[in-house]
């Protein structure tokens, strides 16, 4: 399962945090793995550490739908690493029992993409997965051999008089485990109680014996002390919490945006909220709105999939969450009877519709992605709850009386989520859509965005992911369609006017005996105008008023539509080409990006690795008989497990006797690396290995040291990759004036950027916008789509909002795009660490096309800064002069200013 951007991200972070762990204390390298300027801006507030004794303790904030457990089952083979194992016990805590069986069931499914990821990191067959329940079946091979992870929950162990409880109970069962050791009850166990000069044989001592590591998701249940004294009496290596709300003592090391999330497809986004008032409607009204909306999203699918020929096969499911049973209330809307209206009323057919509680699971065997299966309708009571996916669900309704913003979120979640869904073309398949009924909300919007808050999205995204739409009360079947904005008439004021509203107005019944006008742009003037003429002569304050909010509401609707159509964006297509390279021995071949040309180009890399460790990255000093070892200078902070280097050796199948073959086999097997040769890998490590022996440290503590000479070694690797990249990019692309490959420009638009109409409906709630008062004319998306800029002031205003201002107004500009970093069909260029998005691009009033990046006076003359202009000016060298492209800053070198840089970059050419 290959990892999005941000997962990989968070787990480098963690890595960084538990290498520093090696040589410093836990507080002082989240000191260090956190002083930049981009963890301090993602964790604001929350950049504290509480210290749990000596064990490293760090959590990483996730969202909602971010694959929290896809991160865990990562992060297992970096604390194994850093802490010295290669075969490490893991104590997996999920916050319910339910979520306990889920996450043992998938870890332990070798199908299943978690059980591949540890497969992948520890090796085929050395992956076991125990549920809490299984314990007894764990054997000391099953530890020596690979890795085995006990998913429990806290509740567990964490008990204030804890020897009443299963995990610290003395047994037989697991005595095997405990019979090498030597006479005594080593430190942190429980003592037998029929013999206190032996440990007891119960699993907590197992973990204290074979230090596990725990992995704790939904950290934030997990915030006392009782919790913490708990875990810390495990004696764990190291504790990884996963949460979306992670609190201040969860020791949050990095949060992920909930934009990434969307960037990656990995929510659907906005929400389409629609709620209906408690006691006002008939509960089948949801229903039967939410019935409608899942049958219009069909119909767009297959559209979309056209016989196959199209995009994949997607049916929207609709999850309904019905009340449970209560003996005696007969007016509860429980699973049965909303079935039963579904098919009896509602006219679906019984095999569309299956009911999940906890008695009934009827989605077992079933895979709603197939063709073939008739499924469309799930209804549940509890199994929405956290831990359970529905893949394509698409559409929520909840007939229960919501009085939680957390109820409801949680709700939405599972609708937001879109498991191994890609983004479609039709905006409405990307978007989350939920029908509730609640008196507990207030304005829903509002309290929704607070609990999404609740759930990993900061405040600007958690309003940009709700958008609430006014439900529709009555019509013949209870649904309307699309509804537009609309204007509330009370029962007096609507039997004034009903006989006067023009045909063409939309027109609701409520309960209350009033109706909904609704006021779409599509309406005409005249009808407009009979609209308002109406109300007027209804009389009344009222009526007066209300006419005064059907003429500006009408006014502003018919503005949105013309500036909706009017957008550069509707009316022309701008292609601005890629840059490429065709390599000169194979004429056939084309290079698009930096990682395309390393692996053309990159023929070994003998010339970027060093022939000796760099000094003092790596050093052995001697003292008495042991060894003390250093990295980058510091004393390294290594705790072994109980039973020492010993049981260590005989867990790797070879005794205690360790030659110079074993180590090297030992860091190959740590050293990955995807782009170098097996065997030009493994020389080099050898000699390294040579290299340290023949300076007096012999072959088992090398061995004992493996996991951090490993990182090392690690990071030398990746240096020369890195190299190696750079170089094969300057000699594919001539920036370095190398020549093994011709650059060109691609126009086909297969292989260019094309910014249309399909490219706008593309931009989601997913993307912050600028909503300051400054009215762009020229914006390709329109004035009221303009990605959000970079700076310090409220809306983002600064030196690059100054600049889209020049631009917006340049008489030689046609139109320009905010270019989005990252954004899927943004335009990039290729660099030597990936792609470059230019801040601005757009096109000239003559047919020329433009990009432009900003850059600030602290930043202007970086290496990042030189190699983005190189290229730039690459891309428009080759485009015989269709294209131009300049790093404006304040103030170039000459004592230009951004204007007068703007007028020297669009000044026509010379014929």
């Amino acid at each position: 399962m290959q990892l999005k951007r941000y997962q990989t991200e968070a787990l480098e972070r963690l890595q960084a945090y538990l290498e520093a762990c090696r040589t410093l204390d836990p507080a002082a390298a989240y000191a260090k793995a956190t002083e930049d300027a981009e963890a301090a801006g993602r964790l604001g507030g929350g950049r504290k550490y509480v210290p749990l004794g000596e064990v490293p303790f760090v959590s990483i904030k996730i969202p909602t739908g971010g694959g929290k457990t896809i991160v865990g089952a990562h992060a297992l083979k970096l604390a194994a690493e850093a802490t010295g194992t290669d075969t490490p016990l893991v104590l997996w805590l999920a916050p319910t029992d339910a979520i306990r069986r889920q996450t043992a069931e998938a870890l332990g499914n070798p199908r299943h993409p978690y059980h591949e990821a540890l497969e992948d990191a520890f090796g085929a067959g050395r992956v076991r997965v125990f549920d809490l329940a299984e314990k007894d079946r764990i054997r000391p091979p099953d530890i020596a051999q690979g890795v085995c992870i006990v998913v429990s929950t806290m509740q567990a162990f964490v008990k204030e008089k804890r020897q009443k409880y299963d995990v610290y109970r003395d047994g037989e069962v697991l005595e095997a485990h405990f019979v090498p050791l030597p006479p005594g009850v080593p430190p942190g166990m429980d003592a037998r109680a029929d013999d206190p000069s032996r440990p007891a044989a119960s699993f907590a001592n197992l973990c204290v014996l074979h230090r596990p590591v725990i992995v704790a998701d939904e950290v934030h249940h997990a915030a006392t002390d009782l919790a913490w004294k708990t875990l810390a009496s495990l004696s764990p290596r190291a504790i990884i919490g996963l949460s979306a709300t992670p609190k201040g003592a969860n020791n949050v090391l990095w949060a992920v945006r909930a934009t990434e999330l969307f960037e990656e497809e990995m929510v659907k986004l906005p929400v389409e909220l629609t709620e209906y008032p408690a006691g006002q409607c008939p509960w089948s009204m949801p229903v039967l709105a939410a019935l409608g909306r899942r049958e219009k999203l069909e119909q767009l699918a297959l559209a979309e999939w056209d016989g196959g020929r199209g995009a994949p096969w997607l049916r929207p499911i609709a999850l309904f969450q019905a009340q449970s049973d209560v003996k005696g209330d007969e007016e509860r809307v429980t699973a049965g009877r909303l079935r039963k209206f579904l098919v009896e009323e509602a006219g679906r057919s019984a095999e569309e519709v299956v009911v999940v509680t906890g008695e009934q699971k009827e989605l077992d065997g079933k895979d709603v992605r197939d063709p073939k299966c008739p499924v469309r309708i799930v209804i549940t009571v509890d199994a929405l709850k956290e831990g359970w996916d529905c893949p394509s669900a698409a559409v929520l309704c909840s007939v229960g009386n919501i009085r939680s913003e957390t109820a409801a979120v949680q709700l939405l979640g599972r609708v937001m989520r879109q498991p191994g869904a890609k983004r479609r073309k039709t905006p409405e398949l990307n978007r989350a859509y939920a029908f509730v009924v609640s008196d507990g909300f207030g304005a829903a919007a509002a309290a929704l965005a607070a609990g999404l808050r609740q759930r990993g999205f900061d405040e600007a995204e958690a309003e940009r992911a709700i958008r609430p739409e006014p439900p529709v009360l009555g019509g013949p079947d209870g649904i309307f369609g699309e509804r537009p904005d609309a204007v509330r008439l009370p029962p007096e004021v609507y039997c004034a006017v009903a006989a006067a509203l023009p045909a063409e107005v939309r027109v609701v019944a409520n309960v209350d005996g009033g109706a909904s006008i609704g006021v779409g742009a599509d309406l005409s003037a005249d009808a407009a105008k009979a609209v308002a003429d109406a109300l007027e002569r209804a009389g009344g304050d009222s009526a007066t008023a209300l006419a005064a909010q059907w003429r500006a509401k009408h006014a502003a609707a018919r503005r949105r539509a013309e500036e909706e159509e009017a957008a550069p964006c509707r009316k022309r297509r701008i292609v601005l080409p890629s840059l490429a390279a065709r390599l000169k021995e194979d004429q056939e071949v084309l290079l698009f990006g930096t990682d395309d040309a390393y692996s053309e180009i990159c023929e070994g890399f003998a010339e970027f690795l060093p022939a000796v460790l760099p000094e003092g990255a790596f050093r052995m000093e001697r003292s008495g008989d042991e060894f003390q070892l250093f990295l980058d200078g510091e004393a390294i902070q290594y705790k072994m497990a109980s039973g020492g280097m010993q049981t260590e050796f005989a867990g790797e199948g070879f005794g205690t006797q360790v030659d110079e073959g074993h180590v090297v086999n030992a860091l190959d097997r740590l050293t990955p690396n995807a782009f170098i040769s097996v065997a030009e890998k493994r020389g080099w490590i050898a000699r390294i290995v040579a290299g340290l022996m023949a300076g007096g440290t012999p072959p088992d503590t090398l061995f004992g040291h493996r996991h951090a000479l490993a990182g090392v070694l690690r990071r030398e690797l990746e240096k020369a990759c890195a190299a190696a990249r750079r170089k094969a990019y300057q000699m594919v692309f001539r920036i370095g004036g190398c020549d093994a490959a011709t650059p060109e420009l691609r126009w086909e638009e297969a292989e260019a950027f094309a910014l249309d109409a399909a490219f706008a409906d593309s931009f989601g709630a997913g993307l912050g916008m600028y909503d300051g008062s400054y009215l762009f004319q020229k914006h390709f998306l329109g004035r009221w789509r303009v990605p959000a800029f970079d700076g310090a002031k409220p809306h983002g205003e600064g030196e690059e909002f100054g600049c889209a201002c020049l631009i917006d107004a340049h008489p030689a500009v046609a139109t320009w795009l905010r270019n989005p970093a990252n954004h899927p069909g943004a335009f990039r260029l290729p660099v030597a660490g990936g792609w470059f998005y230019p801040d601005f691009v757009g096109e000239l009033a003559d047919g020329r096309f433009f990009a432009i990046e900003y850059k600030g006076e602290m930043l202007a003359s970086t290496p990042d800064t030189v190699e983005k202009t190189a290229v730039g000016k690459l891309w428009a060298e080759l485009s015989a002069g269709r294209c131009v492209y300049a790093t404006v800053v304040k103030r170039d070198a000459g004592g230009r200013d951004v204007r007068t840089q703007l007028d020297r970059l669009f000044r026509p050419t010379k014929a």
